[in-house]
């Protein structure tokens, strides 16, 4: 029970159910357990381990002035900013209670056009072309 509820909650059964539209057939369920649980709580380690083990970077015994770590941390932050900072723009922009947005950014519906082009796409030897657009 409480597997279904987080694999439904973050996502992963969707995505397994597209990764099988995609190539046919469902992949191991090694990689479904490293996708929900394994990878997650690494990240989650390596990065509480780096913030407690955290100590002034120094170079031949010497320490960098403050601003030259600031430095580094802006400049490291730089491209990874954005995506919050987007992230909070598509909340502000979204009308809808707290609820209501939180659905409509985190859980788009992309299951329907995988279902309409199902019929398209079958074993990969026999493709009705008839509706499909070239590219």
């Amino acid at each position: 029970m409480t597997r279904d509820i987080v694999y439904t909650r973050t996502g992963v059964n969707r995505y397994y159910e597209n990764l099988k539209d995609m190539i046919g057939y469902y992949p191991f369920i090694w990689w479904k357990i490293c996708w929900a649980g394994f990878t997650p709580l690494i990240c989650m380690g390596v990065f509480l381990f780096s913030c407690i083990q955290y100590k002034p970077i120094t170079y031949a015994g010497k320490h960098y002035p403050w601003w030259g770590e600031l430095v580094g941390w802006i400049m490291a932050l730089s491209s990874i900013i954005v995506i919050p900072i987007y992230a909070i723009y598509l909340y502000i922009k979204t009308p809808g209670t707290f609820r209501e947005r939180m659905k409509l950014l985190f859980r788009p519906d992309v299951d329907e056009p995988i279902k309409k082009n199902r019929n398209y796409i079958t074993d990969g030897t026999n493709c009705d072309t008839t509706n499909m657009t070239a590219v």
